[in-house]
């Protein structure tokens, strides 16, 4: 039994010939055992199907142990880089992001510096807080967590940090 699937990688059509359990209503994708060329422009192209699975946790694991690394080699030349988090208001999914950031900071060895503030906080409030983080000397990184309270300015606010230090 053979059931042609189409398929268009790079934009060459192909047919797919597929073995299937006598029977099947479909055969399963997983048992192609051929491809036949189709030709397209007077040439014949036989593409084959490719996917990777990625182990996540180990590529985090890599980025972060090479983040470990730089942060070390800073380290010795007498910069601890440091990241300041802004949190207005208590949005339980954006407490959780920002607390995973804070954390991952201080595994690798930055300095992290939260600040959280209450939702009835003013644009103007919150302004003052980004400007006093600008020119601090031991933050090297803000970020300011969205969605911010109804009634503060996120462009604004946004806008308002330095873009050396802008971390999104």
């Amino acid at each position: 039994m053979c059931d042609p699937r189409l398929y268009k990688p790079d934009d060459a059509y192909i047919h797919v010939r597929v073995q299937g359990r006598a029977g099947a209503a479909r055969a399963d994708p997983r048992e192609v055992t051929s491809l036949l060329p189709c030709r397209r422009n007077g040439t014949p192209r036989i593409r084959r199907p490719m996917s990777t699975i990625l182990d996540g946790k180990a590529v985090a694991q890599a980025v972060r142990a090479e983040a470990a690394r730089d942060v070390e080699t800073l380290r010795t030349r007498g910069i601890v880089p440091g990241l300041a988090t802004v949190l207005v208001g208590d949005d339980p999914a954006s407490r959780v992001y920002v607390g995973s950031k804070e954390r991952a900071c201080t595994e690798i060895g930055m300095r992290s510096v939260g600040q959280r503030l209450p939702s009835d906080t003013t644009t103007a409030a919150l302004m003052a807080v980004v400007d006093e983080l600008n020119t601090r000397a031991d933050v090297h990184g803000i970020l300011v967590q969205l969605p911010l309270p109804d009634g503060v300015e996120a462009d604004a606010v946004i806008q308002r940090i330095t873009p050396a230090k802008d971390v999104d």
